[in-house]
């Protein structure tokens, strides 16, 4: 008799706890949470921590996350009070222990933060769009909702206006230069003040720190919807050079100064370089090579490369994928009917010296063959510290009154 009422018990075991109190503990939780989102967000942060411009961006990821994440705690909880559930505690286990690591992922990230670039699966690394990032000195840059540092602007042209897209590298972006002081800025100033007959004239800078011709090649492509007039295509010299000291799907050295780790695989690129694990993992890796120690490579390896001839041994590899890219820069361009310069941006080293011109010599030729306008700054700049006129530099263009208008 007793074996039957007890069999015929309907409440819980001593290994189970009623849905009334799974109900609460899901609620407590939730609350929890919440309390941690009126901690961890980008409106308290600058109050205690210094240097919370970098985080504001991820401080408001853990914030969106944690009241998300709160509410679907509560609102299960609510239900699990109400009514009972058959498998209530092992799902409600599974959303508490998901909620965890997505809590846990996003509370790294709101304290080791994000770089100004982020993974791309074609280009490796591009800028992250609606950021600012502050340096050590206190110089903030700032990107537009493309990812360009520059002014935010809509993708549809208006009916007047007159585009100009920049293609380059740090020079092109304006490496540690405010938007409003980039060449990029001043030369779109310049252009609305003395061909006003053109229409509004925009320049949108797309300028990425180390990107080489192939890099530029992919940003073009995706840029193109801008409906540009016009296409600079910005080069400095060590764009020779640069690539295979810094990226090594171009055969050059593991090493990874924009604090992005190249995949070719989306979603491991992804894990490893967006979440709040894999930023861990790459802080705590020891770096055998500095980024100083690299740059004073590539500068060598520039002095070195400007002296030599294209086909030289050392550097023909390197030409040889500069000049592939910039080609199928040139027929993208002719198919899309869109007009490009090659504008040459000079190193201080070569501006007083003939002997370092190599790479001038090359990318005339280059373009000559390609039928592309090509404008070497070399004498602008040397023209402009000598106190001279930069007349020299306009008809090395090649073009005529009207073409250079």
């Amino acid at each position: 008799m007793q074996d039957r009422e007890h069999s015929g018990r309907t409440g819980p075991t001593p290994h189970q706890i009623s849905h009334q109190t799974l109900g609460k503990v899901l609620i407590a939780i939730g609350i929890t949470i919440y309390a941690s989102a009126m901690i961890i967000n980008p409106w308290v942060v600058t109050l205690y921590l210094r240097g919370a411009l970098n985080l504001l961006d991820v401080q408001m990821g853990y914030f969106v996350s944690a009241f998300a994440a709160g509410t679907v705690l509560i609102l299960t909880g609510l239900v699990v009070n109400k009514v009972k559930l058959k498998g209530a505690e092992p799902l409600s286990a599974l959303l508490i222990s998901i909620v965890f690591i997505i809590l846990v992922d996003r509370l790294i990230l709101a304290f080791i933060g994000l770089p100004l670039w982020m993974y791309d699966s074609e280009r490796h690394y591009q800028h992250r769009p609606n950021v600012s990032r502050m340096y050590a000195d206190g110089l903030i840059v700032n990107t537009n909702r493309f990812g360009h540092h520059d002014d935010d602007l809509k993708i549809k042209k208006e009916a007047q206006a007159f585009r100009v897209l920049l293609l380059g590298d740090s020079v092109t972006m304006g490496h540690r230069v405010p938007a409003e002081l980039t060449f990029e800025r001043h030369l779109e100033n310049l252009l609305n003040q003395h061909h006003s007959d053109l229409g509004k004239i925009e320049v949108i800078n797309t300028g990425v720190q180390g990107y080489s011709t192939e890099q530029e090649y992919i940003t073009l492509k995706k840029n193109i919807i801008f409906q540009p007039d016009l296409i600079l295509l910005c080069f400095y010299t060590n764009d020779v050079t640069e690539p295979y000291v810094f990226h090594s799907h171009e055969e050059g050295e593991d090493i990874d100064y924009h604090q992005i780790k190249a995949s070719p695989h989306p979603l491991f690129g992804f894990l490893v370089n967006e979440t709040g694990f894999g930023r861990l993992l790459l802080s705590l890796q020891k770096e055998t090579v500095t980024l100083a120690s690299v740059e004073r490579t590539s500068l060598a390896s520039m002095k070195t490369m400007s002296r030599l001839d294209q086909n030289d041994p050392k550097y023909a590899a390197q030409w040889k994928h500069v000049l592939t890219y910039m080609k199928k820069i040139y027929e993208f361009c002719r198919e899309t009917n869109t007009p490009v310069v090659l504008v040459h941006f000079p190193s201080l080293f070569q501006l007083m010296d003939d002997e370092h011109r190599k790479p001038q010599e090359v990318l005339r030729h280059h373009s000559a063959s390609e039928h592309i306008p090509y404008w070497d700054l070399t004498h602008t700049l040397q023209d402009a510290i000598l106190g001279t006129s930069p007349e020299r530099s306009i008809t090395d263009l090649g073009l005529s009154p009207e073409e250079i208008k």
